[in-house]
Order: structure tokens, then sequence, then C-alpha cells
């Protein structure tokens, strides 16, 4: 939902990008888009965060709620609700994937940034790998796990 060929490396551009998108799901309750913009919201909030670049925006939800969207901040909030809406997701081939996906990335980001709960990362890494077969979300696993 953000294309960085068009932002060319402009995080607040991105992030605006990351936000309108969230708009446009919460309106048409797509709540796999919600997923994937609160976590690329993440990713962006994370990058902001490590180059100080500040950013506030405020949007309403469908359900009327004001939600702000502010750097610096802790991006975990972000992550984890992009985790939260992929395990509401009906079943499909896909689920698993991307509930593995969006747990590793809330786990990297506490590794990263908040590396004082080690053994909650390590906690969620176990859980993702428990969630997948795939061969390669699995080496992604444990490339995460050496970090």
């Amino acid at each position: 939902f953000c294309n960085k060929a068009y932002t060319r490396g402009d995080l607040s551009k991105e992030m605006d990008s990351c936000v309108d998108a969230l708009e446009l799901t919460h309106q048409t309750h797509n709540t796999e888009g919600e997923g994937i913009c609160y976590n690329n919201m993440g990713s962006t909030a994370r990058a902001m965060n490590a180059h100080r670049i500040a950013y506030s925006r405020c949007l309403t939800t469908a359900e009327g709620k004001v939600l702000t969207i502010e750097t610096p901040c802790d991006a975990t909030w972000l992550f984890d609700k992009s985790l939260s809406l992929a395990q509401t997701l009906p079943g499909s081939p896909f689920k698993a994937n991307t509930v593995f996906t969006r747990t590793l990335n809330s786990t990297l980001n506490k590794v990263l940034v908040q590396a004082s709960n080690p053994e909650e990362a390590r906690r969620m890494l176990r859980d993702c790998l428990d969630t997948t077969q795939s061969p390669e979300l699995l080496a992604r696993a444990f490339f995460a796990a050496a970090i």
C-alpha cells in the first residue's frame, strides 16, 4: 500500500501514503488491508524514529474514533495491531503465513528497538516457529533469532 518509487525515500511521504491507505481500508471495512497498513506504518515509524523524523497526523476511523499517528513513537503497538487483525482473518492458505510474518515483524521490533525485553522476543519467535511449516518463513525466523 506504499510505493517506494513514489516516495523516493521521503519517510514522511511514505507515512502519509500509509495513513491515506489506512483511512480507505477503515472506510471499506477491509480488515486484511488495515493489517497491511498497520504493518507498513510500524516499519515506517521505526525508520522515522531511527532518523529522528517527527510526524503527526490524525485520522477518524469508520467507528468514529480519532487515531493519532506520531513519531517518535514506540512502533510496537502498530505491529501488534497488525498481528491482531491478521489473527481475525478467515482461514485460508495465506492466513498462517500472514500471522507468522506479522508476529515476526512485531518480534523484530522488540528485539531491535526494545532490547530490554529479549525473553519476550524469544518467546514470540518460538511461537512463530509453531505457526508455519514454510521453509522460507522458517529460514527468516532463524535469521531473526540470530540477530
